[in-house]
């Protein structure tokens, strides 16, 4: 019971929910009584997420969708006005957002990539690199008035990013066999493997938790240095 109850009454906004990462962190979420605000800029995925969240909620609830491009400045404050408009408060942002509230909980997506240099991912290294320090930066100009700023640095997630490229079925499958080997666990990560970690995150349990950023990568990036020594 206690775990069900974790998010009762928190309203949890999760950007980029539509597919992967985000879609199962707001069904996660939902299992646990959260209301969740789910966005993203297909109708059709945010719809088969919401009946998922809802079939997910203890209570039932069905989430506030709303459809935005958070490349749009428009569109950003658009989606945190919504979920005020609509709830009263914003308790748990999980990603980015233009407005902060006191006492909320905001979680940053990041990548293993700010750990260590990776060929041909120059951009995206210094891009995620950036992101943690932002997160520690926004952590400690925060917290004053309550609000908590982690992150989570994943590694490879069984997302269907591959498919969405153009790749077969049977090309992805030989993919992540292949790269399993490289993982101590000798497994890739899975979506909710990021929403559990960011369960804990926004939780009460880290309370005492702000400028963190987990490494969640199946021991990948200490068993390149174990190879490499």
């Amino acid at each position: 019971m206690a775990n069900i109850e974790k998010f009762s009454q928190k309203v949890v906004l999760v950007t980029g929910s539509s597919s992967g990462i985000g879609a199962a962190t707001a069904v996660h979420l939902s299992g646990l009584g959260a209301q969740v605000v789910i966005t993203g800029r297909s109708a059709d995925r945010l719809h088969a997420v919401s009946i998922q969240c809802q079939q997910n909620s203890t209570q039932g609830l069905k989430p506030l969708q709303v459809i935005a491009d958070l490349d749009d400045e428009n569109d950003s404050k658009l989606l945190i006005d919504t979920t005020i408009k609509s709830f009263g408060r914003l308790d748990v942002l999980v990603n980015n957002a233009a407005e902060f509230n006191c006492n909320s909980n905001i979680q940053n997506q990041d990548s293993i990539h700010t750990y260590d240099k990776f060929a041909n991912a120059l951009a995206h290294s210094m891009a995620k690199s950036a992101i943690d320090m932002f997160t520690r930066s926004l952590a400690y100009e925060l917290g004053p008035q309550g609000v908590r700023v982690n992150s989570i640095n994943p590694a490879q997630m069984k997302t269907p990013v591959y498919e969405n490229f153009g790749m077969s079925k049977e090309e992805v499958e030989k993919m992540w066999s292949e790269v399993s080997k490289q993982y101590p666990l000798r497994r890739p990560g899975e979506p909710e493997d990021v929403a559990k970690a960011v369960a804990y995150l926004a939780s009460d349990d880290s309370s005492f938790a702000t400028g963190v950023s987990l490494k969640l990568d199946g021991g990948f990036m200490d068993s390149l240095q174990f190879i490499f020594s």
